[in-house]
């Protein structure tokens, strides 16, 4: 009987604890910081923020108009992306331009080079290691030449391999 009546009482200490620590940890504001959102945003709260959103957009380009002399800012829009996607078959050599961006997209491919010098190979952007002839290619991975003067590239040792490329190039 004693024992269960000195549990019973060490599991409502450890409840009323818990319950405390609850209460101060969600109940309890800290000052100093912002108030957040509820994790449940209302409709309202949300158009709020659009809306402020929008009259800060409409300053800044009242702004950008006052600051060229009451004409729109003009706006200067970035180049077409020249990427590719290609899908070479095995035995399919890849020969890097000076230039010559690879994103390796599935497949297996190797790196051939003339000479395994300092500057000689590819360029793993992702691991920032010199690689060269043998070594494979890895998913998701870009690569570059190591030097514009160098001579390399990618042979497909699977039955095919998928690049995205940019820049110059040469598929034998």
């Amino acid at each position: 009987m004693g024992f269960c009546k000195r549990t019973s009482g060490k599991k409502r200490v450890c409840f009323l604890l818990t319950l405390c620590l609850l209460l101060t940890v969600f109940c309890l504001p800290v000052s100093g910081e912002e108030s957040t959102p509820p994790a449940l945003v209302s409709q309202e709260y949300l158009q709020k923020q659009l809306e402020a959103l929008r009259q800060e957009l409409l300053d800044a380009i009242e702004q950008a108009k006052a600051g060229h002399g009451g004409d729109a800012p003009s706006a200067t829009l970035p180049p077409e992306s020249d990427y590719r996607d290609v899908t070479l078959p095995r035995g399919s050599v890849l020969t890097l331009g000076a230039d010559a961006e690879i994103i390796f997209r599935g497949g297996y491919a190797v790196v051939l080079t003339v000479s395994e010098e300092a500057g000689a190979g590819i360029t793993d952007l992702a691991t920032a290691q010199e690689l060269f002839s043998g070594a494979l290619l890895q998913f998701a991975h870009i690569y570059y030449k190591s030097t514009p003067q160098s001579h390399a590239c990618v042979l497909v040792t699977g039955d095919k391999a998928a690049f995205t490329l940019k820049g110059t190039y040469e598929i034998s």
